[in-house]
């Protein structure tokens, strides 16, 4: 996925940028749990199955657990032979961030996502906790409009309630997540941390008067 190569031909950007929402996974960190899927994948290739639409439940279903996740998981995907206990230790193991990207939202400063690798990589050092919006709490998970509406209002209580959506800069790796913010009025960057390089994070920083020139 590429991120689009200027913002330009989005908004007129005369409006002054006054929020900004990081995505966790795919912006900020690897996307939770594709790195341990991709392990168990090469272990049995014979398994071909899309156990990812477990993971989904948890961030939408509030009544769904991780202990849910891994019955299904276990049920679906026969041949695993790993307990649950080692499987969690590979979920945990596979947490990563882009630290460059982080760097960069530390210069913005902004506002975020999850709790575990939030603490793990000191998310909470750059964002305001307040304002770290969690799919499984609100009972709603992107590109659902719920989660935005949710986000907004709560940059609205910390910045005013006076705040338009369309001085909020919305960046996430999906273009379908970035379709909805737009169609609720946000300028939406779609960026790819696992494809493309932290440079083209930084330049529309830039180019949005968010960060200096270099």
């Amino acid at each position: 996925m590429e991120a689009t190569s200027a913002l330009k031909p989005q908004r007129d950007l005369t409006t002054k940028i006054k929020g900004v929402i990081f995505d966790c996974g795919g912006v900020l960190a690897g996307n939770v749990p594709s790195r341990m899927l991709k392990t168990l994948a090469q272990r049995y290739p014979e398994e071909q199955r899309d156990t990812i639409q477990y993971w989904n439940n948890i961030k939408s279903m509030p009544e769904y657990k991780e202990a849910d996740y891994w019955q299904d998981f276990k049920t679906m995907v026969k041949q695993v032979r790993e307990p649950v206990e080692e499987l969690q230790q590979m979920l945990q193991e596979s947490y990563y961030c882009y630290t460059e990207c982080l760097e960069l939202a530390k210069q913005v400063k902004a506002s975020g996502w999850l709790d575990q690798i939030a603490t793990k990589f000191g998310f909470y050092d750059v964002f305001n906790k307040d304002l770290v919006i969690v799919s499984q709490t609100v009972r709603s998970a992107k590109p659902a409009k719920a989660i935005y509406e949710v986000t907004l209002a709560k940059l609205r209580e910390e910045l005013g309630e006076d705040l338009q959506a369309s001085e909020v800069l919305f960046i996430d790796d999906k273009q379908e997540n970035i379709a909805t913010a737009s169609e609720l009025g946000m300028l939406g960057f779609c960026f790819n941390a696992h494809a493309q390089p932290s440079d083209v994070l930084k330049q529309a920083l830039i180019d949005l008067h968010l960060l200096p020139k270099a």
